[in-house]
């Protein structure tokens, strides 16, 4: 049965191939893999290998939050040539398969439970991805099973 590898910052070329003939998941930290100065993480070869590399946080002290779309973001800014689409894939679904649950959360899509995040759009003149990578903007509205979780006390209905 599959297992979630955490960080795997050290892997070379025979152990890299020998992870993709298995159904084993990834969980790549970015921040926490750059604060403690490792060398470059071998994640896009691993995607490129058909690897399930997801996003993950480590804990607070190798990071200011422990917010999946705070490493996204950072991984959008340190490698601004990596698709908003693959981010976003490691941030949600690539992390829903890597435990077990790709077949109910991690898109939005019918017959999947409704749980997701708003962010509004800073500048509705960018790609709506490309918005959210680059904004600062907080989440408005966190929903589990199309319930809501989360929203700001400031929030009033009608703003989202």
């Amino acid at each position: 049965r599959p297992f979630l590898l955490a960080h795997v910052n050290y892997m070379n070329d025979d152990e890299l191939r020998a992870l993709a003939k298995t159904r084993h998941s990834v969980v790549y930290c970015p921040r926490s893999h750059r604060y403690f100065g490792h060398r470059p993480h071998r994640f896009r070869e691993m995607l490129k290998a058909g690897i399930n590399v997801c996003i993950g946080t480590d804990s607070l002290a190798s990071n200011s939050t422990l917010s999946i779309l705070d490493e996204m973001r950072f991984l959008h800014r340190e490698f601004p040539d990596l698709p908003g689409e693959t981010i976003l894939a490691m941030g949600t679904i690539n992390g829903a398969r890597a435990v077990g649950w790709g077949d109910k959360v991690g898109v939005i899509q019918e017959g999947k439970e409704a749980d997701l995040t708003a962010i509004r759009l800073a500048d509705p003149n960018h790609q709506a991805l490309v918005d959210i990578l680059e904004s600062g903007e907080e989440a408005k509205l966190t929903m589990v099973r199309g319930q809501i979780v989360f929203r700001p006390k400031t929030l009033r209905r009608e703003e989202f």
